[in-house]
């Protein structure tokens, strides 16, 4: 534990680049009272401003040389995984660009959970609701699932939170509503979805 505290104090002084005296107000209020413990923090300090002042002789580098780039040589681009639903990931939704999928079924602590995979195959920028839900035919005291302005071409993991339950349901009814998140308006708006989870 007193070492623990060491360390994070002489990290919290060499970035803050703190006084002398701040350093020893600090180590009598996390009680260290070891004489190796400050002379490392005094040291950390020196270190630090050696540094800070090798440094600032970087400024006397000539920055007027022309640079060339060459347009033939190999792409260095990073490529990024592209998420995809879980094979066995059950499709609620898929029209007009847009397709949701049920991922999972979990209890956790506020309740049943339901994890759903939404993907945005469009061109455009949207927010994507499952909303006016009823579990087992009773209407539910909360909002829905909500999916904020989802970029085109983007796919987001969304939790369903099922306050009302203590266990899953038999059947989930909703409705898939999509809009323009900059106008608000209204580009979907499905017929009641009925979802079986047993």
């Amino acid at each position: 534990m007193k070492l623990a505290k060491t360390i994070a104090i002489m990290a919290l002084s060499v970035m803050l680049t703190l006084s002398l005296s701040l350093n020893i107000f600090i180590l009598t209020i996390f009680e260290i009272k070891d004489v190796e413990s400050f002379k490392q923090v005094l040291l950390c300090r020196e270190l630090m401003n050696s540094f800070g002042q090798l440094g600032n002789t970087a400024t006397d580098v000539d920055n007027s040389a022309d640079i060339t780039v060459d347009h033939d040589a190999p792409s260095t681009e990073i490529k990024v995984p592209e998420a995809e639903a879980p094979k066995d990931a059950q499709v609620i939704y898929n029209e007009n660009g847009v397709k949701i999928s049920l991922v999972s079924q979990e209890i956790t602590l506020f309740g049943p959970a339901l994890e759903f995979f939404v993907e945005n195959n469009t061109d455009q920028t949207l927010d994507i609701y499952l909303t006016d839900i009823y579990i087992d035919g009773i209407q539910a005291d909360f909002t829905g699932m909500y999916c904020s302005e989802l970029a085109a071409d983007r796919k987001a993991y969304e939790t369903l939170h099922l306050d009302d339950c203590e266990t899953f349901p038999s059947v989930i009814e909703f409705v898939v509503q999509i809009q323009d998140p900059d106008t608000w308006t209204t580009i979907i708006e499905t017929d009641r979805m009925y979802l079986c989870l047993d």
